[in-house]
């Protein structure tokens, strides 16, 4: 059994054509942010395959995205069913037909993440933990992140997180087995080293998998591909962007198995299309 980890905050219309696309094959574990009035747990009472909770205030770039994520993550290994785990958040989308998705991904020992090194990081993304913040928690845009953190990183240097020195970047949405993700988990939560400086890092999150896992023997497991169709550029009103019909033919012709992001508005006659081509009613 595969388990769809997901945090949301918005467009609950997208969410629960989502869940609805994925049926009853797989397990489903969704956060949403403690602070969004647009999307209801009472939606999500209904299924018998759906974990809900609203535990967490997320703003962007906050440390309360990573425990909301190891929440789940916790409740997800708690079953012992679940052998391969999906992290998505509440505007991606399957593009890859279900059935393929159950075949292609049941006991995998692939690890599915972008990775990059601290060789190939900028300066700016090394001073996101050499110099960190103040307080992860709080969005690094926030007003008083601006005030505190210039005083705060003139006097902070650390070269590394917790007894890691070789550090990894890379955005959170990955997927990997049950033993990734396991002793991701584990080695969060008994080294305290580890997450205390994480909760010093800006934008934390991004920090997290590929770290522990690129220092660890599931290194040779790590396939370079988050396998998700991103958009990095600033369009429809987002960065990245929300997805339409213009990235359809871009879309069609990869190997990935998710789309982000995607808004139940601009994105639907590009959903509908995706939706009609895996009912072979469309080519």
């Amino acid at each position: 059994m595969q388990a769809i980890l997901i945090t949301s905050y918005k467009d609950q219309e997208n969410l629960l054509r989502l869940i609805n696309k994925l049926g009853n094959s797989f397990n489903i574990y969704i956060h949403i942010d403690k602070k969004s009035k647009q999307i209801h747990e009472s939606e999500f009472k209904k299924y018998n395959n759906i974990y809900v909770v609203k535990k967490y205030r997320i703003t962007w770039g906050s440390y309360n995205h990573i425990r909301a994520i190891i929440h789940l993550a916790t409740k997800a290994l708690n079953n012992k069913e679940n052998n391969y785990f999906h992290i998505i958040s509440g505007q991606d989308y399957l593009i890859m037909p279900t059935e393929q998705l159950k075949k292609q991904f049941n006991n995998c020992k692939d690890i599915y993440m972008n990775v990059t090194s601290r060789k190939e990081m900028s300066t700016n993304i090394l001073n996101r933990f050499k110099k960190g913040t103040f307080n992860a928690s709080i969005s690094p845009k926030s007003k008083i992140t601006k005030i505190i953190d210039p005083i705060y990183r003139f006097l902070r240097q650390k070269d590394g997180i917790g007894e890691f020195k070789k550090i990894y970047k890379g955005v959170i949405w990955s997927s990997m087995p049950r033993e990734a993700l396991q002793y991701t988990l584990d080695y969060y939560l008994s080294n305290k080293s580890f997450k205390k400086d994480l909760k010093h890092c800006i934008i934390p999150e991004e920090f997290l998998f590929q770290t522990i896992l690129m220092n660890s023997k599931f290194k040779e497991n790590i396939i370079n591909d988050d396998r998700r169709y991103t958009d990095w550029s600033n369009r429809n009103g987002s960065k990245p962007a929300y997805l339409d019909m213009s990235d359809y033919k871009k879309i069609i012709s990869t190997k990935d198995v998710w789309i982000r992001k995607v808004d139940s508005t601009i994105s639907k006659e590009l959903l509908n299309k995706i939706d009609r081509i895996e009912k072979g009613k469309e080519v």
